[in-house]
């Protein structure tokens, strides 16, 4: 079924979903990021512009950009050369971003919604005021930083850039989460350009070791209760059905996209900034190896075909983050989908 309705897939045309590391340094020192051993590397001026016309030789017109790193925003001088020189060439673009939210302000908002046509960014928050700001360590003596993420934010939206906040939760900050999002709810009230959602940091374990089904399942249970809040505030986007045959994991699997780092590699996944790279913006070799260890995946488990997601599920095996099924990631699937038809009824029932 997955090979038909890959040929029904828009052809391969060249690529048009870059995700960009302008920088793998951060102005933060967050306990759990998978970056902190990664090498601190800033995108020079020259790579910029090479980067630039690598995006040109893919001859599309409509692409999409997605800033990541480290901290985009640490470099951002490379973003504004890259963006113009696309824009000097006819290239139509939109871009998205991660961010942690500290470096904007209003002139970086302007020329984020001018030059890079940025419609959204997802900003990380770990906690209220005192877990938010022992989280996240920023390298500067002075100031409140949550006060002025979440300033920042306040900004963003006012500029009609969408914000999407991802809570990051595990075990010791999960009921510190509900206050949080109370919080949010009374600064910004009911606001159409800011979405939340939760994520789990299962990758960071104390001492390596892997948590219990039981463990996963407390964690689960909780935020199920924190998802529940967050939709009695209007800040959830309304679950989707999909609208065709789900074809690809990621981007790592999809022809269409690639990671460029800050010295000009090209990648599959942003979260291989080290290594696995099959290519250079300056050479038109590739390997083609390391973009089919990207695609293999693993082998049918006896689970799969009794799960009702099955259809929809494409894990990859070279993935860190998804290569294991567990009861509640099910369990969540199955949930998303349920929450989907039950949207669809509704809009069915409106008339609409």
């Amino acid at each position: 079924m997955k090979s038909m309705a890959m040929l029904f897939e828009k052809k391969n045309t060249g690529m048009d979903n870059f995700v960009i590391l302008p920088t793998s340094d951060c102005n933060a020192r967050c306990f759990y990021c998978f970056e902190k051993n990664a090498a601190h590397i800033h995108m020079s001026i020259e790579t910029a512009k090479r980067v630039a016309q690598f995006i040109v030789r893919q001859q599309n017109n409509d692409i999409h950009i997605r800033w990541f790193g480290g901290e985009p925003l640490y470099n951002v001088h490379v973003i504004d050369i890259i963006c113009q020189q696309l824009k000097d060439s006819g290239i139509k673009l939109t871009s998205t971003m991660v961010s942690n939210g500290y470096l904007f302000d209003d002139n970086v908002i302007q020329r984020a919604k001018q030059l890079w046509k940025l419609k959204k960014v997802q900003i990380t928050l770990d906690g209220t005021e005192e877990i938010y700001n022992r989280s996240k360590r920023y390298i500067y003596k002075d100031g409140n930083a949550y006060q002025q993420v979440l300033d920042n934010i306040g900004k963003l939206t006012a500029a009609e850039i969408k914000v999407i906040i991802r809570l990051n939760v595990d075990k010791h900050n999960i009921d510190n989460m509900f206050t949080l999002v109370r919080e949010l709810h009374e600064r910004f009230g009911e606001n159409s350009f800011l979405t939340i959602y939760s994520h789990v940091l299962f990758d960071y374990i104390e001492g390596n070791t892997k948590r219990t089904q039981e463990e996963r399942n407390v964690i689960y249970k909780q935020r199920m209760e924190l998802e529940q809040l967050i939709k009695n505030y209007h800040y959830k986007t309304k679950p989707k059905l999909p609208t065709k045959f789900r074809v690809n994991h990621c981007m790592a699997d999809n022809d269409r996209s690639v990671v460029i780092t800050p010295n000009g590699y090209l990648g599959k996944c942003e979260h291989y900034i080290d290594s696995e790279f099959y290519g250079h913006i300056n050479t038109e070799e590739n390997n083609l190896a390391v973009i089919n260890r990207f695609k293999e995946r693993p082998k049918d488990e006896i689970i799969c075909k009794d799960c009702v997601y099955y259809p929809q599920c494409n894990r990859l095996l070279i993935c860190s983050e998804d290569n294991v099924c567990y009861e509640d990631i099910r369990r969540e699937n199955i949930r998303k989908i349920e929450e989907g038809m039950l949207e669809q009824y509704i809009v069915y029932k409106d008339g609409e």
